[in-house]
């Protein structure tokens, strides 16, 4: 009952929900190398209801190549947490020229509306006898998608005359902030598109040494467009922290990499794993460096049981430093630095 000193504390809350749902598909062989799919879904959430289509199309040809695209429209309802929760939790939040901890009240809202979102892909695959490269572009629509507001976006506005006097935000009689209070609304607009990158290339034979098998992915996002609901701005998020506003960070590039070498019951494999450098939109004009890390493992099979040892973060990489009170971005990097784990996996 708000009786905590630090944390705080919350109310308690509760809410129920009946679902339905039906959806039929159809494959469609047009010609010996066009095929297409159609699908309908039809769901009902205890008046949220809508019906949604989708349509894909695969094209071969003679060559190894392969076309494909798909367009659908997608609905997903408030959920029970958004519509009826009240939850607390502490922030690092800038409050004029100090960086503090504050406790942030997120409330749900009855009156949001379902997400909608008109989602489009396209893409290529390269299908050969050892090589598998995949090529695909991707840009998804959303409408009234729901979203938290932001803390820091809340008192970014309200200070903007000086001032502290939004009613979301309480504070002490010596006017310090004690609590700020967001709720889940519909953000009026976001747009996204990118691309995916795939490479899976093997086995290659290496005499006594087993056989090599290489794979790799990668992800680009173009463009992460939005209007935050706080601000009413457009802002373009690809690339960003994205600390201001209601996005997560977000890194243009990403990216995996694997060998895996494999004789007979044994193998080993050495993997990379990248994320690129973004920008730090609370630290004006700072950058958040690029990070890789380095992962080994080494097992067998036995019958039904794979045993394996391995090592994420070999090379016991920091995450890049981030002017924060935990001196790093928790949304996306890693503190802990190397990790060494024995696994034992069995198959019923």
């Amino acid at each position: 009952a708000d009786q905590f000193l630090f944390i705080v504390g919350g109310p308690d809350y509760s809410g129920a929900r009946d679902a339905r749902a039906v959806f039929a598909d159809l494959v469609i062989p047009l010609t010996e190398g066009l095929q297409v799919q159609a699908a309908l879904r039809h769901e009902d959430l205890d008046g949220f209801a809508s019906t949604d289509p989708k349509v894909s199309a695969v094209y071969r040809t003679d060559s190894p190549l392969v076309f494909r695209a798909s367009y659908s429209r997608a609905f997903r309802a408030p959920s029970l947490h958004q519509l009826v929760s009240a939850t607390t939790t502490l922030q690092s939040l800038n409050i004029g020229a100090q960086s503090l901890f504050r406790p942030v009240r997120t409330v749900g809202d009855r009156a949001l509306d379902p997400e909608t979102a008109d989602v489009f892909t396209a893409g290529a695959v390269w299908d050969g006898a050892r090589v598998r490269l995949s090529l695909d572009l991707w840009r998804v629509e959303y409408a009234d998608l729901i979203v938290e507001e932001n803390a820091q976006a809340i008192i970014a506005a309200d200070l903007a005359d000086g001032v502290i006097d939004d009613p979301r935000i309480d504070t002490s009689p010596a006017g310090d902030v004690t609590l700020v209070r967001a709720r889940f609304v519909n953000a009026p607009r976001v747009e996204t598109q990118g691309l995916d990158l795939g490479l899976e290339a093997g086995p290659f034979p290496l005499g006594a040494l087993g056989a090599l098998t290489l794979s790799a992915a990668s992800a680009y996002v173009d463009a992460f467009t939005l209007v935050d609901p706080v601000l009413n701005q457009e802002i373009a998020a690809e690339g960003a922290r994205n600390f201001t506003n209601f996005a997560r960070a977000l890194p243009q590039w990403r990216a995996n990499a694997e060998a895996r070498l494999q004789r007979g019951a044994v193998f080993g494999a050495l993997g990379a794993r990248h994320i690129g450098a973004y920008e730090d939109d609370e630290n004006a004009g700072a950058d958040i460096d690029a990070w890789t890390a380095i992962d080994l493992q080494a097992g067998a099979e036995i019958g039904p049981a794979q045993i394996s040892l391995g090592a994420l973060n070999l090379l016991n990489e920091d995450p890049p430093f981030v002017a924060t009170p935990l001196g790093y971005d928790t949304k996306v990097h890693d503190p802990r630095g190397r990790v060494v784990y024995a696994r034992l996996s069995v198959r019923y």
